[in-house]
């Protein structure tokens, strides 16, 4: 049973998907320490008291609405406008997670106060990135495997929004 379902999992029909999957963590991962970074310095980054349990909690909630939108699901086949949208959703979700816990946290919990605007910056840099990532593969995989010799032009009239999904 375990045999067959590790198998499974790196069949090629899954395995890019896990490799998408963790494509998108590694942004999220990268988003946080460029905006903390940005924020504190990358040498005074280090000497900040508990910075890494903002980064892994934004990776925890980022992780879960990721597994709950499937934002990495299809990213060849068909990479449109609904995936960014389910991007979008995810990572907003996921950071609004965090950015309630980063207010409540000092005076609930005692935590340490990291700053919102880290968090907003680590937002847009991870949206920037993933929506671009996703735009880029998309081109190349449409360049890699067309041949303008065979392909016709179409217009599609009056498709509304599964129009956007064609397109």
């Amino acid at each position: 049973m375990k045999r067959s379902l590790f198998k499974k999992l790196l069949s090629a029909s899954y395995l890019p998907v896990w490799a998408v999957l963790l494509a998108d963590l590694l942004m999220v991962f990268v988003s946080c320490v460029v905006s903390f970074a940005f924020r504190y310095d990358i040498v005074d980054m280090f000497t900040l008291d508990k910075w890494y349990h903002t980064v892994l909690l934004i990776m925890l909630s980022n992780g879960v609405m990721f597994l709950l939108f499937r934002p990495f699901m299809n990213v060849l086949r068909t990479s449109s406008f609904v995936d960014l949208l389910r991007i979008f959703v995810a990572l907003t979700m996921g950071y609004g997670i965090v950015g309630v816990i980063e207010v409540l946290s000092p005076a609930v919990l005692g935590l340490m106060d990291i700053k919102i605007g880290v968090i907003v910056m680590a937002y847009v840099i991870n949206l920037v990135l993933m929506c671009m990532s996703r735009i880029s593969i998309k081109l190349v995989f449409d360049f890699m495997n067309s041949n303008g010799k065979n392909s016709e032009r179409a217009m599609i009239y009056g498709a509304k929004a599964g129009g956007v999904n064609i397109a």
